[in-house]
């Protein structure tokens, strides 16, 4: 028997397993994969984070970044609903690819990769600990 669906979610863990539920609950046929157990795998380790690639400069992999960038400008437009963007912070080091300078540089070869996107992005700013506020988030899927 074939079976037919509007979308396809590879990957059956909790994240998985949510844009799965939000797609059904929208009235979508969606088809759920995953190559183990559902809800045993690595998603457990998320924290319900969809990134828009920035990691992936700290490796040159411009191709990546630019992939996560369009698939992060398509969650937003499909499921904005559902997504609140909200700022990263990550601590400095002193020398190395995390340092006040390397993360300037990335910044700005991230605003240059993102040219044609609609991610809310205000660059990178180096903050010292007093700017940086407090952790706070609404989640759609609760916390």
């Amino acid at each position: 028997m074939v079976r037919t669906f509007d979308v396809a979610v590879v990957g059956g863990g909790i994240t998985g397993m949510a844009i799965a539920q939000k797609l059904s609950a929208r009235g979508l046929r969606v088809g759920l994969m995953d190559s183990s157990d559902i809800g045993t795998e690595t998603s457990a380790a998320s924290h319900r984070i969809i990134h828009g690639g920035f990691r992936y400069l700290s490796s040159l992999d411009f191709l990546r970044v630019r992939e996560s960038i369009g698939n992060l400008d398509y969650c937003l437009a499909h499921f904005g609903d559902c997504i609140e963007q909200l700022p990263c912070y990550m601590p400095l080091k002193k020398w190395g690819l995390k340092s006040r300078i390397p993360l300037q540089c990335a910044g700005i070869l991230y605003q240059l990769l993102r040219i044609g996107s609609k991610l809310s992005f205000e660059g990178v700013r180096v903050v010292d600990g007093v700017e940086v506020p407090p952790i706070f988030s609404s989640s759609p899927f609760g916390t």
